[in-house]
């Protein structure tokens, strides 16, 4: 009776088994460094310290409008013709009022309009183009006073309802 010979290593499975764990370590070693190299780097802040401090003048902004009872009505509608504001139980209303509205993909989708009033308690301004998506929104008063605040979907044909963050 005559032994087989097994065949070569090449075309047996447990060789080429082992060899794909570091075989696949290496890709993803190389699909991480490009990664890495091309990636856009909007997260870290270059002048992180005066956003440290920026912080602080947000605060009592909040503070400020929390204590005033302070709310807005935002509608920016689906076929975006305009951005109106109303405030609700306002304190004193200021002849302007910023909206920011900032994408939490992309920063290049995010938007900042000067709104004017138009009577009482309504704010106008020009239309903005939004990409659909997820946006925060910060609404703060001429005079730096005060900020509400709050995050909606748009477009919207519902109105987005902005107050003051509580931290306390």
């Amino acid at each position: 009776m005559q032994a087989s010979t097994p065949p070569p290593w090449y075309r047996q499975f447990w060789p080429w088994f082992l060899i794909s764990f570091p075989a696949l370590s290496v890709v993803g070693g190389v699909w991480m460094i490009w990664v890495a190299s091309n990636g856009d780097f909007e997260l870290v802040d270059k002048n992180y310290y005066q956003a440290g401090l920026d912080i602080n003048q947000r605060l009592v902004r909040d503070r400020f409008a929390r204590e005033a009872n302070l709310q807005a009505n935002l509608l920016i509608p689906a076929d975006q013709t305009q951005t109106s504001v109303y405030l609700l139980d306002s304190v004193a209303a200021p002849t302007s009022l910023q909206l920011n509205l900032v994408s939490a993909k992309d920063s290049s989708r995010d938007r900042s309009v000067m709104l004017m009033r138009v009577n009482g308690q309504l704010y106008r301004g020009p239309a903005q183009t939004l990409v659909p998506g997820r946006y925060s929104i910060e609404l703060l008063d001429d005079a730096g006073q005060w900020r509400l605040a709050g995050q909606a979907d748009f477009p919207s044909e519902s109105p987005v309802k902005l107050g003051s963050f509580s931290l306390d």
